[in-house]
């Protein structure tokens, strides 16, 4: 019955976070191994009052060897822009959360239907954010493109980069873009003008010029005739995208149903998603049977353990 969300997963692992609802002020998160069964004990949990919102981030640290959880803590009632947004980092196998200290952006703050937690892409964590530390971080009082870039956290040297979104993205839509990553590249998407859905991928991470732009497709074409951005409360996410690049698939919760897209040969399928069941964030997983050993000393019970992960 609690609010529970999947954070992200990495190389095999799955972290859970919860519970997540707004009268909630405890939160913790835990790691499962889907494929071995292993569950490891929760974290030990963050406090959330009223006025902050609380973003994760998860992936693994290839310095140090280290599957690692980021708490993004925002604060728009500080008055000290060094106080506004913040880092906690909780380490597989440690007994506390530490303090990464002041994140240099103003992360944009999700919603139970759409989040911005950090997304994992060769050892780094990546939200969209607000360059500049207003009073209010919510998409709804954006009012320039200008103010949005991409914050990035590399794991292993603890710093951070930041840079900027395509520069075809030249007017903001109703819902606060979509970013993701698909076939190891960091992606964007967006609706333009409440009837074409954008899709941009990075050729070079980090490189704001490297963007390019796949596709731009409106929403009739996309079958998705009901389809209004005007009414909807949920953007289009895209799923996963083929091997050879070609076909993407999209999720419509207002129209509870899946989009094969082939933007190549411009050609559209359309399936119905049976049971209204519906994934308001859905993440991708491969299953690691085989992994490197990690050894991590685990406190359970007051005992202490040796944990296998594989």
């Amino acid at each position: 019955m609690d609010w529970h969300v999947v954070v992200g997963t990495c190389r095999g692992l799955v972290c859970i976070a919860g519970p997540l609802l707004i009268t909630e002020d405890e939160i913790w998160v835990k790691f499962w191994n889907p494929a071995t069964r292993i569950v490891f004990e929760r974290s030990p949990t963050l406090h959330r009052s009223a006025n902050l919102t609380m973003d994760f981030g998860f992936g693994y640290d290839y310095k140090t060897e280290a599957y690692k959880v980021v708490a993004l803590i925002a604060n728009w009632l500080a008055e000290e822009d060094s106080k506004k947004a913040r880092m906690k980092v909780f380490t597989i196998g440690d007994s506390c959360w530490r303090d990464m200290g002041i994140f240099p952006a103003l992360p944009i703050a999700g919603t139970p239907t759409h989040k911005n937690d950090g997304v994992y892409i060769n050892g780094t964590l990546n939200w969209l954010a607000l360059c500049n530390f207003g009073d209010d971080n919510a998409w709804e009082v954006v009012d320039s493109v200008d103010q949005l870039i991409i914050s990035s956290l590399d794991f292993g040297k603890e710093t951070y980069k930041q840079f900027g979104v395509p520069a075809g993205l030249d007017e903001l839509s109703e819902h606060m873009p979509v970013l993701g990553v698909l076939r190891d590249c960091l992606y964007l998407s967006h609706d333009y003008k409440t009837s074409h859905f954008v899709f941009w991928q990075t050729n070079e991470f980090g490189n704001a010029a490297s963007w390019t732009q796949l596709f731009n497709v409106t929403y009739q074409h996309l079958q998705l005739d009901g389809f209004s951005l005007e009414q909807a409360c949920h953007p289009l996410v895209p799923m996963c995208m083929s091997e050879n690049g070609d076909v993407v698939v999209l999720l419509s919760k207002e129209d509870e149903a899946v989009i094969l897209y082939d933007f190549k040969n411009d050609i559209v399928e359309l399936y119905d998603i049976p049971g209204d069941e519906v994934w308001l964030n859905p993440k991708d997983y491969a299953e690691s049977l085989v992994n490197k050993l990690l050894r991590k000393a685990y406190c359970l019970d007051a005992q202490l353990f040796y944990m296998r992960i594989l």
